[in-house]
């Protein structure tokens, strides 16, 4: 079974070898959002939800690709397509069929316009990444008896 780093050290493969991302980030928003030094069009990766239902465990990832807006210029409308098409992209990459993991091809794709100290334009995509879970109570290292 692959662990939550294996699924990390792959996305950040996938997402970091797009011609069109600069920068890739995992971890909170604030910790991304106080980053100065964020080359865009960037990737940030927040920490999934996980949940396991009988032998599947679920992650599910929401990627936000962002890019600056441009305040003296109207980029809003190009910007947003730019990063619709890595999103586009990077999914597609997600759900390579020889992937060790499982994508039932649904993504919710949401287009974002973020006023901070840097004018951010963008699109996130969430979806779920499904792994057979394969935990068995006597591999635990534990000296718990039943």
């Amino acid at each position: 079974m692959q662990t939550l780093n294996e699924i990390l050290v792959r996305l950040e493969a996938i997402c970091t070898a797009h011609k069109m991302v600069n920068d890739y980030q995992f971890g909170t928003l604030d910790d991304f959002l106080d980053n100065r030094d964020i080359n865009y069009p960037a990737v940030f990766v927040p920490l999934p939800q996980v949940s396991t239902a009988g032998k599947q465990q679920s992650f599910t990832f929401k990627l936000f690709i962002m890019d600056l807006q441009i305040l003296s210029d109207d980029n809003l409308q190009d910007g947003l397509s730019d990063c619709l098409g890595i999103a586009n992209d990077l999914f597609a990459q997600v759900m390579y069929p020889l992937s060790p993991w499982i994508v039932d091809g649904t993504a919710a794709f949401e287009l974002f316009e973020e006023d901070r100290e840097d004018s951010l334009l963008g699109v996130s995509v969430e979806f779920t990444i499904k792994l057979p879970y394969l935990q068995d109570r006597c591999q635990i290292p534990t000296t718990y008896v039943y």
